[in-house]
């Protein structure tokens, strides 16, 4: 694969990730507290998964420093760890849970990006994709613990109309990007991010 195709690759499935963690926070409004939490387990079951296959597919590349290796293995290790743990019920705890959970996810992409070559991140891309919505669904989660959905009102639904309208907004421009067949990632990562974080304040102001 050509460096323009594994560039391509790379952009396509950032832009899976990203339709993925809007799609998650639609779904959060339609679901209960305790299917938010079913969703959640099934998730980290996901990236467990994922951490396994990533773990065989490190071990294998012949060309990495052993160095290197242990802390990618450890790293994984570690995101496991934090995984294996019930979902915490007080709200507090579950900060502090959400918390560790995604620095542990970022901890290993920077340390996969940095040291791993892409023709070996089949498995590594798998932990992102999984991961991806592992953070949609924690994130989702955290708001049910600020308050159950509240029972209809009309200020409620202006304020689901304003989400709404934010996340057909940015799904609508993922689908752009997607067609456009750019080749640097960097080129409109900037741009979504800082709408995305619209989208996450327009959620969060549904429970207030």
């Amino acid at each position: 694969m050509s460096t323009t195709q594994n560039a391509r690759a790379a952009i396509d499935r950032k832009l899976d990730q990203w339709e993925k963690y809007l799609e998650r926070l639609e779904a959060n409004l339609i679901e209960s507290k305790d299917q938010a939490i079913e969703k959640l387990e099934e998730a980290k079951t996901k990236v467990k998964g994922a951490t396994d296959s990533a773990k065989a597919e490190i071990d294998k590349i012949p060309d990495l420093a052993n160095e290197k290796k242990e802390q990618l293995l450890k790293s994984l290790d570690e995101l496991k760890q934090k995984l294996e743990g019930k979902t915490e019920e007080a709200k507090e705890k579950f900060g502090e849970q959400k918390e560790e959970i995604k620095a542990a996810l970022k901890n290993f992409e920077e340390k996969a990006k940095a040291n791993i070559d892409a023709s070996y991140h089949k498995a590594v891309d798998e932990i992102g994709k999984a991961g991806s919505s592992l953070h949609a669904h924690l994130d989702a989660l955290e708001h049910k613990y600020e308050a159950e959905l509240k029972k209809k009102t009309e200020e409620f639904d202006e304020k689901k109309n304003d989400f709404n309208e934010k996340v057909k907004k940015w799904k609508a421009f993922i689908h752009e990007k997607r067609n456009e067949g750019m080749e640097r990632l960097d080129v409109f990562e900037k741009e979504f991010m800082d709408g995305i974080q619209g989208v996450n304040s327009s959620f969060k102001n549904l429970f207030k």
